[in-house]
């Protein structure tokens, strides 16, 4: 990248170097979980792709089925897992 050409890689998910991309993952100032290959593998179901830009300095996870269609919902979980059915009330 010294040459200043930024080169960045569409990747399916199975074409991804788990290795190289859960390194960039732990590097990153704000990683989560969520961010790591075992967890969007799991959770999308093996359905995700990727952009890569070089040699993995930066990724950014694409969950869904390559068709620009999510093939599950796929969400971050809440802290609190009690979760109310009761209905909103508004101020009069």
């Amino acid at each position: 990248m010294s040459n200043g050409n930024v080169h960045i890689r569409f990747l399916e998910g199975k074409d991804i170097d788990a290795r190289r991309w859960d390194a960039c993952i732990e590097k990153a100032s704000n990683r989560l979980v969520y961010g790591f290959h075992f967890y969007l593998d799991h959770m999308a179901g093996g359905q995700w792709s990727a952009l890569v830009l070089g040699d993995y300095q930066a990724v950014m996870p694409l969950p869904g089925d390559g068709n620009g269609a999510f093939a599950t919902s796929t969400s971050q979980p809440l802290p609190n897992s009690s979760v109310s059915s009761a209905p909103i009330s508004t101020p009069p």
